[in-house]
């Protein structure tokens, strides 16, 4: 045998006793791989001397990429309230990021690559950039319009923010009277800002020059409605119609709560008065008191009385909510966690047209329910989403094309210090999930490693 292949036969043991090591420190266990095109930006290692270490760049702590955040302190809350533009050309999401650049703080994104990255909006000079010691800042609403793609609407629940040119900068409006628990936005001739506010009313803004906030005097006309209804009630959700640019009478509608207990929806048409005739005010989930809500409607919604047909997931905090299939002028309990089974939903999505819809559903905890015949029956996920430690609302996004590719995203908010978060997609009507983006996680340890073939020019580690 000849010098030569004594040494590369000494150079092979070598190797695959290093390796024996290398994966005995680190683990046997694959417990979080950051794909090629997920390890954008990690710094190749300076080349060292033979026999010494040195160390490579992994994802840090309180540091937003395009890809993950992680984060071991801190209230980083992770992606909140999620909305897509009218043409999907664009996604916005609350990111609580927890970061002052320029000595300010901002923290709405945008995505315009389905959620896979993200970019921070506006700029240092603009309304939406607030002081950086304004820790509880919190994006509580946003509101895309149904005309332009380049107009968006931000809340916090005390002031509101508009952008006209796609997120690049913002101004805020006219201060509304009262705190906000919810908004909607309609386009009519103008744009038409509706709130639910803290007072129990329900207020419009018309975006244009000269106009002022005004009541609809929801908070008038339900003070006349009989027990349970003995007082101010809690606007927990606005929503207006998805034909409301081009109806003779656009339709807007409030869910509501009375402490008494008792959730239920009311409508308005063409501004008029609140609860027009007694059908107008539907009492769908008895003592139930909602504290969010999220209504959905099939792609052929109309609004009148006799044909309406929609979906209203109602989250109570304590697990006695669901998914409510809302018929003309009765109510149907869907049960989307099963027969006789209550669930908290903060979100539900709705594709197709009425009696023939495919849904997806989500709610405070795991897992993602989806519906293939109109919210009849209800399956869970198969592979569940990666980060659900805790009870966190979660937000959905179905794709344009979503009953041809299964595909949408979710958020899912963080809860506490150490919980889970991110976007995540689906690619199968909601069976399986798999987390995409703004990766809210806690990297205790790296329990195992390889890098790319090509790691000398492409430096890519999957770890």
């Amino acid at each position: 045998m000849s010098l030569f292949m004594e040494s590369e036969i000494f150079k092979e043991d070598n190797q695959r006793s290093m390796k024996t090591k290398i994966n005995k420190l680190l683990g046997v266990a694959l417990t979080l791989m950051l794909l090629g095109s997920l390890t954008v930006g990690l710094v190749v290692p300076v080349a060292a001397a033979d026999g010494s270490w040195s160390t490579i760049t992994t994802p840090q702590a309180g540091v937003l990429s395009n890809y993950i955040l992680s984060s071991t302190t801190g209230t980083v809350a992770g992606p909140g309230p999620m909305e897509k533009t009218v043409d999907d050309s664009a996604i916005y999401a609350f990111f609580d990021v927890g970061l002052t650049p320029n000595g300010e703080v901002d923290n709405l994104y945008k995505s315009t690559d389905g959620g896979v990255t993200w970019t921070r909006t506006g700029t240092a000079t603009d309304d939406l950039w607030l002081p950086a010691g304004d820790a509880t800042y919190t994006i509580t609403a946003i509101a895309t319009s149904t005309q332009d793609a380049k107009r968006v609407y931000v809340t916090d629940g005390t002031d509101i923010y508009r952008s006209t040119d796609a997120g690049s900068t913002f101004v805020q409006l006219l201060a509304p009277p009262v705190g906000i628990t919810s908004m909607a936005v309609g386009y009519n001739g103008d744009h038409f800002i509706y709130i639910g506010g803290s007072d129990g009313d329900v207020w419009v803004l018309r975006d244009a020059f000269g106009y002022a906030w005004t009541s609809t005097n929801f908070l008038a006309a339900t003070l006349l409605l009989p027990a349970p209804a003995t007082g101010p009630r809690n606007i927990v959700a606005v929503a207006t119609s998805p034909k409301f640019s081009s109806e003779a009478q656009p339709q807007l509608m409030a869910v509501s709560t009375t402490a008494a207990g008792g959730t239920y929806v009311s409508f308005s048409y063409g501004g008029a008065a609140w609860i027009a005739v007694a059908l107008d005010d539907i009492l769908f989930a008895p003592g139930i008191v909602a504290t969010a809500a999220d209504v959905a409607f099939p792609g052929d919604y109309a609004s009148a009385r006799t044909s309406r047909d929609f979906f209203i997931g109602i989250s109570t905090g304590t697990g006695a909510g669901d998914v409510y299939r809302i018929i003309a002028s009765t109510t149907v309990d869907t049960n989307a966690g099963g027969p006789g089974s209550s669930r908290d939903i903060t979100s539900v999505a709705v594709a197709g047209n009425s009696g023939s819809c495919k849904l997806l559903a989500a709610g405070l905890l795991a897992p993602v329910y989806h519906s293939e015949d109109n919210g009849a029956t209800w399956v869970a996920n198969q592979k569940a989403l990666a980060c659900t430690t805790v009870s966190t609302p979660k937000y959905i996004l179905m794709d344009k094309a979503y009953l041809s590719n299964g595909k949408a995203l979710i958020a899912v908010s963080r809860g506490a210090v150490l919980d889970n978060a991110s976007v995540a997609q689906t690619m199968d009507f909601g069976l399986s999930w798999t987390d995409l983006s703004m990766i809210n996680t806690d990297i205790a340890r790296i329990h195992n490693m390889d890098v790319s073939s090509n790691y000398a020019t492409d430096g890519t580690i999957f770890m």
